[in-house]
């Protein structure tokens, strides 16, 4: 990584041991980068690794590629328009497999030296520069016998203003350290264990502890774990501190750096065998907070990571290269405030999802979430674990070609256990699963919603004020709002029906008290009649006629939510205009009546769909948070006192995951909002978790070609 043709932005060179070649990704200023130029490395030269720096003093950066397959080193000097000469070799020995490089000036001459770890034949290789893009020939230094060294660093470990090289010994599990001195040559190396049986693999320096001595952290890729060596003094290493990922193997590349802007260092790996890359927040005294992981794609295979500004917003951002889906992937860090932490649970099928609701429903005190499996025919229940995870996932059947749609829970028996009503679309009903003592639920019962009904979206609330829930559910096909009023034991009365309007399409809809006269109002999204309906509750459970308020020719609105927008406690609606590409803010007046709707725009070809609304960045004001199911991506405009909303922060979903619903709760009683997205194309549900730190966008990825296995 570096400005590979001096335009201010950074490039990205990558190895590419499948198709043997040197690949360049030339960056724009937005984070985006050109297609892949490549260079050839030469017949089987499986290239595994590079580093970058001036090595000819012209300004220009130029690469150096380690070639394992053919015991080389390549040179590619640098042009001022970022294209590099054909490649230069240099030999590392007869068999050495070379595996890993780093660019120092070793005997502080002003010239850049080269010093490459030589795994077969067990020493690190030092070729000091000349100053004009040429080397001298290799120096070896032994690590010892079948020491396997596999990764290499330098550092000034003993503040002489000299460097020194930290390298990997994999198979004596441990670390050895050269000490540089006046007249350069190095010395056998100190050895420092990182325990028993454990194998070191990859290798970042940086001062973790804060006392201006430089530490050492690696990878341990058959443990899953981090290891910590703090500097104890002049250069030696006698403890080391070991930091679970969570996984059991497969921690390949590492990088540092401050990842969350609270000026302490940071550690970034990714594992190969589990498809992501991993966080560990540093407390500035050598230990690490939690982990956070972000997937980097199915079958991906990261192997390396490296850390950099790529979108000039003065924060790091993280590029990794997938060996197996021959793909470079880039994450960008987006800022305070929202969310960060991503997590993809699946609901064992690659059917569509359409909605998720939340609740507790085995009181552990903990948030469990119930989402709609479309056409699956089912509701999968999966149960929190308080960090916000979610694990023992059930299902339940709604009925063969039911297409249950939409969830929300209560207690509508009383007994002080949670249950949940789901919107059956094509079986034109709905159906109540009572909870258990144990989190589990009943079989369905059924409650018909009338023929060719299409029952989309369902709420509950106390509508007749008995002190016992009440339903509440949109007949998309019935152009009605259908209400299911509850006895208290679990059962209902049969549907009565309040009209939307010929050819209206209801979709969304939600409660709230519009008029301040204690009772329960609802409020529809009328997809097709361009509109939202108000209908105003009256004290025995019925509804006045609908009152409409346009939301724009060809609008489409679908996701609807209420709240106090603008402090003026009365409260306001938000609805997601899914053909207008906006959301539309209508600010009540407190007697039922709102204003003309202001809107937001998402961008265009967005598809805002579903919309909720929370205080996401804890400034007591609530902010609007959209799904935008064509762009991929979870929008949130920040709210002001006045009503205002910011312009939309955008945090990708994946590609082509189409995010549907959404739902906002505290999930890993952390006191922030984290936010739960159902996916429309594909079997699962994400999690982001909300706190003040770092924020990542979902993977860019960027083909470097067919069997490229970029390393």
């Amino acid at each position: 990584m570096g400005d590979l043709n001096n335009d201010t932005h950074l490039d990205i060179a990558v190895a590419n041991s499948g198709s043997n070649t040197l690949g360049i990704f030339l960056g724009h200023d937005n984070g985006s980068f050109s297609d892949q130029i490549e260079y050839p490395t030469g017949s089987s030269s499986t290239p595994n690794a590079i580093a970058i720096g001036d090595f000819n003093g012209d300004n220009r950066l130029d690469v150096v590629v380690v070639n394992s397959g053919t015991n080389n080193l390549g040179i590619f000097l640098g042009n001022t328009d970022g294209s590099f000469s054909n490649q230069t070799e240099y030999p590392t020995g007869e068999r050495p497999r070379p595996n890993s490089i780093t660019v120092g000036d070793l005997n502080n001459d002003t010239k850049l030296d080269l010093i490459v770890a030589n795994y077969n034949d067990n020493n690190i290789g030092v070729l000091l520069g000349k100053g004009d893009g040429s080397f001298s020939t290799q120096t070896s230094y032994s690590t010892g016998w079948d020491s396997f060294p596999i990764s290499v660093a330098l550092g000034d470990f003993n503040s002489d203003n000299r460097l020194d090289i930290v390298v990997v010994l994999y198979f004596y599990f441990s670390i050895g350290i050269f000490i540089g001195y006046y007249d350069w040559p190095f010395t056998a190396p100190v050895m420092y264990s990182s325990g028993s049986l454990l194998t070191p693999f990859a290798l970042a320096v940086a001062d973790f502890d804060n006392d201006n001595q430089l530490d050492l952290v690696a990878t341990d890729y058959n443990d899953g774990s981090l290891v910590i060596y703090q500097n104890f003094v002049n250069g030696t290493f006698p403890n080391s501190k070991l930091y679970s990922t969570g996984y059991i193997t497969g921690l390949y590349s590492i990088a540092v750096g401050d990842f969350n802007n609270d000026l302490q260092v940071d550690a970034v790996v990714v594992n190969y065998d589990s498809d992501n890359i991993i966080f560990f927040l540093g407390y500035g005294n050598g230990s690490f907070g939690s982990v956070i992981s972000y997937t980097t794609g199915l079958e991906s295979g990261p192997c390396s990571v490296v850390v950099g500004d790529f979108n000039n917003d003065n924060r790091l951002d993280i590029v990794n290269a997938n060996n197996r889906d021959n793909s470079i992937v880039l994450f960008l860090h987006y800022g305070f405030g929202a969310s960060t932490n991503k997590k993809i649970y699946s609901t064992a099928s690659d059917k569509p999802l359409r909605s998720s609701a939340y609740g507790d429903f085995n009181k552990d005190s903990l948030l469990d979430m119930v989402i709609a499996n479309y056409e699956s025919f089912t509701i999968t229940v999966l149960l929190g674990d308080g960090n916000g995870g979610f694990s023992n996932q059930t299902t339940y059947s709604t009925g063969f070609g039911s297409y249950p749609f939409s969830v929300a829970v209560g207690d509508f028996n009383s007994d002080g256990w949670i249950d949940i009503v789901v919107a059956n679309t094509l079986t034109f009903n709905i159906g109540i699963f009572l909870g258990t003592s144990n989190g589990s639920f009943s079989e369905q019962t059924i409650y018909p919603t009338g023929p060719d009904s299409k029952p989309t979206t369902v709420v509950v609330g106390d509508f007749n004020n008995d002190s016992r829930l009440d339903i509440v559910v949109t007949n998309y096909g019935g152009y009605s709002i259908g209400v299911f009023l509850g006895n208290g034991d679990g059962t209902f009365s049969n549907q009565t029906e309040y009209s939307t309007g010929y050819y209206s399409w209801p979709w969304g809809i939600t409660i709230g008290d519009f008029n301040n006269d204690d009772r329960l109002d609802v409020v529809v999204s009328n997809q097709y009649g361009y509109s939202i309906g108000v209908f105003l509750g009256n004290r025995n459970g019925s509804f006045s006629n609908q009152i409409e308020y346009p939301t724009g020719e060809n609008s489409l609105p679908i996701g609807i939510a209420v709240g106090d927008v603008n402090n003026d406690n009365r409260m306001d609606i938000v609805v997601a205009n899914y053909g207008s590409d906006n959301v539309g803010v209508f600010f009540g007046t407190g007697n039922g009546m709102f204003l003309t709707q202001v809107t937001y725009s998402t961008g265009y070809v967005s598809g805002p769909y579903w919309v909720t609304v929370g205080d996401f960045n804890k400034d007591d004001q609530l902010d609007i948070a959209v799904t935008l199911s064509l762009s991929d991506k979870l929008a949130i405009c920040f709210g002001d006192r006045n009503g205002t909303f910011s312009s939309p922060t955008t945090f990708g979903t994946g590609t082509s995951t189409y995010p549907w619903h959404l739902i906002a709760a505290d999930f890993n009683h952390d006191n922030w909002l984290d936010v739960a997205i159902v996916f429309g194309n594909v079997g699962d549900v994400i999690v982001l978790l909300g706190n003040r730190n770092l924020i990542f966008l979902v993977p860019i990825k960027y083909s470097a070609g067919r069997n490229s296995a970029p390393q």
